[in-house]
């Protein structure tokens, strides 16, 4: 490095070049009548010449140099820098990654194997350092982050396994035939138990694992919650002599529950129409014929209809499977108004599946499985809305509203001679809604579980009234039974709102003009025809790409 007080060497243009005891490299200019032309590149050259050539230059300050002495204007600032080779550890949020990036010098302090291992005893780091990595960062990795220390993250314990020991049949999905084609018509038998069969198991909670970040220390964890079987179970009883088993108590259909099986009976019907009048049932349901315009069904369980459901009502506590298709009169539900005495009204608190829907409200508070065309539908779905099979050429969303948390799949978006079609993901009221209601149980069980204490400890000292003391303590262990099972049902519903985050719209052909597509709060009008695609969230926009 050149001494601050040397003189600089100036030529015969009113150019001079000095480098200062900080290590910069300052260029003067003083204007005079010699006017000549010089880009950066040629000052550069020109530190080069005077034995500056390994400094790091500021490719602005060269411009700006440049600039001035082609104006003829004066001059002075620092054009480059003399630079040690630097050494800088990064280490992650969590103090499990710890990674080095090397920079190499510009005319000063040069590489050195012990100067990078300093800056990585300064880091503390004491627990899973690979030395080979800080020599690789060195040798062949100058520039760039390379990991050189990695700790070992705990294990978070698994809470209580269930089990189910039997087909149910709210997982019950269509066939693939040997040819690779799935008949949507064909969904299986119906899985029957019989009193005394398995129907579930219950396994006991892990323990968690510890784990040891960068610094030598412990990483603690939470081991898994015990979770027992409701307090009220139906259609099912515990083994006598194992706890941990579920036995079937009648003959029925086997629903899969968040934390047990519930055996329900089922009835079949040749059709719903004038003749067979409404249906109200505790469990489920098999229509072997078509349902009729202006028919009700209710049912605690599944609904599955072999033909077509016209402009009726179905309720159902688990699935709704149409193969057929579901069919108004027109004009499905506009908005937020109520469906018309000619639209469909299907809400089942599992999947709804069918082959085509026209004109109908659909709601289901798991997903939607459509195999050809929905057209001017109302959908809500609180997971995933699928309609058509890819390569199949079909899979339509012909205008009407389209809603889903978790995602939308379609071959089609829109189409030629449709109204306006509008999906959403991202966002859905109804799963909102649900965990609303569930906080507003646990704090009313609260209440209710207060106000039993208080009570119990009133009749403690009163001998005469212990029969009552007995039963508010078999009341209070009912409520502490419901309310912690409220509470896990909540939880499950948080997580869910949480992924949907990171909900998209999947079209596997074409997206037509006219459509409008909202992931979240944002929004994107489609003016013109265009390919596959997904739309996403990025930055709180909606964005369109191939993948």
């Amino acid at each position: 490095m050149a001494d601050y007080d040397e003189a600089a060497e100036t030529n015969a243009f009113g150019l001079s070049m000095q480098e200062n005891e900080d290590g910069k490299l300052l260029l003067t200019f003083a204007p005079n009548d010699l006017r000549f032309k010089i880009d950066p590149e040629g000052l550069r050259r020109m530190a080069t010449e005077q034995g500056h050539g390994m400094l790091c230059f500021d490719e602005k300050a060269l411009l700006n140099a440049a600039r001035s002495v082609q104006k003829n204007e004066p001059f002075f600032g620092s054009i480059a820098t003399r630079l040690d080779a630097e050494y800088h550890v990064v280490i992650s949020s969590d103090r499990l990654i710890a990674q080095i990036k090397i920079h190499p010098p510009f005319g000063g302090k040069a590489l050195n194997l012990d100067d990078a291992f300093k800056a990585v005893a300064d880091a503390r780091i004491s627990f899973g350092l690979d030395k080979a990595k800080v020599v690789l960062a060195m040798n062949s990795e100058l520039g760039r982050p390379v990991e050189i220390a990695k700790g070992v993250a705990a294990i978070i314990g698994r809470d209580t396994r269930f089990e189910p020991l039997v087909d149910v049949n709210r997982e019950r999905v269509p066939r693939e035939k040997e040819d690779g084609r799935v008949d949507w018509r064909d969904l299986g038998d119906i899985p029957i138990v019989n009193p005394g069969d398995p129907v579930m198991r219950r396994y006991p909670p892990e323990k968690g694992v510890i784990g040891r970040d960068i610094y030598g220390n412990t990483v603690h964890t939470v081991d898994g919650k015990f979770v027992d079987y409701p307090h009220k179970l139906e259609g099912v009883e515990r083994d006598p002599h194992d706890a941990t088993l579920l036995r079937a108590a009648i003959v029925g259909q086997p629903v899969l529950l968040r934390d047990s099986v519930k055996v329900e009976p089922i009835i079949k019907m040749p059709g719903v129409n004038i003749s067979s009048g409404n249906v109200t049932f505790v469990g489920s349901v098999i229509i072997n014929g078509d349902v009729q315009a202006g028919m009700h069904i209710k049912v605690d369980g599944d609904v599955t209809v072999d033909g077509t459901v016209e402009a009726a009502t179905i309720e159902a506590g688990g699935s709704i499977i149409v193969k057929g298709g579901i069919v108004g009169q027109g004009g499905g539900k506009q908005r937020d108004s109520a469906p018309s005495a000619a639209t469909p009204s299907l809400h089942a608190k599992a999947d709804i599946r069918a082959k085509y829907a026209e004109n109908a409200v659909l709601i289901a508070e798991k997903s939607v499985f459509i195999e050809e065309a929905v057209i001017e539908c109302d959908i809500t779905a609180l997971e995933y809305v699928t309609i058509g099979t890819k390569g199949r050429r079909k899979g339509y969303i012909m205008g009407g509203r389209v809603r889903a948390t978790l995602g939308i799949k379609a071959e089609f978006l829109g189409g030629p001679g449709s109204r306006q079609a509008r999906v959403m993901v991202g966002v859905n009221p109804l799963l909102q809604q649900r965990i609303e209601e569930k906080k507003q149980r646990i704090a009313a069980l609260v209440k209710e579980e207060a106000d039993l204490k208080k009570l119990i400890q009133f009749l403690a000292d009163k001998p005469d009234r212990q029969d009552t003391m007995q039963k508010a303590e078999n009341t209070l262990r009912r409520i502490q039974d419901s309310r912690a099972d409220t509470f896990v049902e909540e939880r499950a519903l948080t997580v869910d709102a949480e992924l949907a985050e990171h909900a998209k719209v999947e079209i596997g052909v074409r997206v037509h003009a006219g459509s409008t597509v909202n992931v979240g709060k944002a929004s994107m009008f489609i003016p013109e025809d265009t390919s596959f695609g997904v739309f996403r969230l990025d930055q709180n926009q909606v964005v369109f790409s191939r993948a």
